[in-house]
Formats: structure tokens, C-alpha cells, sequence
């Protein structure tokens, strides 16, 4: 029998058989993703996870990462390029709230067409806790109807709801001396509640709901219902 080839050979001799130090070669079949790409396609592309992305990217380079390095690499760069405030509610403290993107089909039942329903999602600040429903439209009678609906479904009224600013909601944007609607500023009067809504063009400021909105668009199936 020929003696195998680490006969003989020391431990370093060894080692660096078995774990051979990169070279170029290897980091040609072991390509880098082009993380700022990778970033911009999440942050831009509706719809898109980092896992698709990833789908795509290995079906490029077939022996490129697995995903869970994928996701280990993209999210060690994510850390270093923009340092926020990460914040922190109490319980029951505020209440997200905002209209997705994304419509729902539905079914008049008096005459059959198809129509397109708003969404409506309303997110806990501190424990996530998501509600999402159908509506008519974005009208004030909608929008109160959906806060009303989701203060049922969390059996209680948060302290703050935060709003975007939406025209069925605030009259005229402004941070430190936002005008409400009328009928929205007495809902908030009766279920003892504050409304605050967020800057314009500031998303970092409902950052919940925003997550929502992606949770309910990317995994609630529209619905196919008989109007209600």
C-alpha cells in the first residue's frame, strides 16, 4: 500500500494542507456582493426580502455564500454605515398607524364589480403586535373606523397614536403644532387618547408601522371579500 501523502508531515505541514490560505483564485469562485446594491434593492424594491435578493445574487455565483452567511456579512456592513437611536416604548404607550401601499381586491355584492379596498395597519410600539383591515377608502369615516377597530382587537387605547400625515387625519403637518381634523381631534378627545403625528418625509419616525405595512404586503394574500 502507498503511504498516504501527510506521512511524515508535522502539524503545521498539515494545517496548511487541510486550510489552505485564501488566494485569488479563491476569492474569484468566492465573489463579494456589492452590499451597497444589495442595500438599495431592499430599501427601494417593494416586495423584496434579503432573501430574494440573495436567490438572485447565488444564481450568478453558485459558489458564492450559503444565506445565513449572506445575511451574517450583509448585516456586519448594514451596522457600520448609519448609526440611529434605537427607541423604546412602554406598554400601551403608542400606537403606529398608517395605510399600505398596496390595495385589496374585493367583490361589491349588489353588483359584482371588482373593487380595490384601502389597508389599514396599526402597530404597538412596544410589543409589535400587528392589526390590519380592509376599508372603503381613506376617508375620515374609515380612518376613525379603523382605530376604532383596532383599539378593540388590542382591547385598549394606547396613550399616543401616531399618525402619517394623511389628509383624512391632519389638516395641516406640523410637528410642534399639528392641526387635526375635526372629527379625528374629537375621537381622540373621547377615547382619552393623544394624537401625534410624524414629520414629513421622516419614515424613521414611524418605523413600527412602516415593518408592518411590509409584514401585511409581503404575507396577508389579498382578500376576496363581499363589502363590509
Amino acid at each position: 500500500m502507498a503511504p498516504a501523502r501527510w506521512d511524515g508531515m508535522d502539524e503545521e505541514s498539515l494545517e496548511a494542507l487541510l486550510f489552505p490560505p485564501p488566494t485569488a483564485e479563491l476569492a474569484a469562485r468566492r465573489p463579494v456582493p456589492d452590499w451597497r446594491q444589495v442595500h438599495r434593492d431592499i430599501k427601494r424594491r417593494r416586495h423584496v426580502t434579503l432573501r430574494l435578493v440573495w436567490l438572485e445574487w447565488r444564481a450568478d455565483n453558485p459558489d458564492g455564500w450559503g444565506y445565513s452567511q449572506f445575511c451574517w456579512h450583509y448585516n456586519r456592513w448594514s451596522a457600520a454605515q448609519d448609526v440611529v437611536m434605537r427607541l423604546s416604548y412602554g406598554a400601551g404607550e403608542r400606537m403606529f398607524v398608517d395605510f399600505s401601499g398596496d390595495k385589496a381586491p374585493y367583490v361589491v355584492p349588489d353588483s359584482g364589480e371588482v373593487a380595490d379596498a384601502e389597508v389599514f395597519v396599526a402597530v404597538l410600539g412596544a410589543s409589535g403586535m400587528l392589526y390590519a383591515c380592509a376599508t372603503r377608502g381613506q376617508d375620515i369615516d374609515s380612518w376613525v373606523g379603523a382605530h376604532i377597530g383596532a383599539w378593540a382587537a388590542f382591547e385598549g387605547v394606547s396613550e399616543v397614536c401616531v399618525p402619517d400625515n394623511l389628509k383624512a387625519g391632519v389638516t395641516k403637518a406640523c410637528w410642534y403644532d399639528p392641526e387635526l381634523n375635526p372629527t379625528y381631534a374629537e375621537l381622540a378627545v373621547h377615547y382619552n387618547t393623544v394624537v401625534l403625528p410624524t414629520r414629513t418625509a421622516k419614515p424613521r419616525d414611524k418605523a413600527a408601522v412602516e415593518a408592518g405595512v411590509l409584514s401585511v404586503e409581503r404575507w396577508c394574500s389579498p382578500p376576496c371579500a363581499t363589502g363590509a
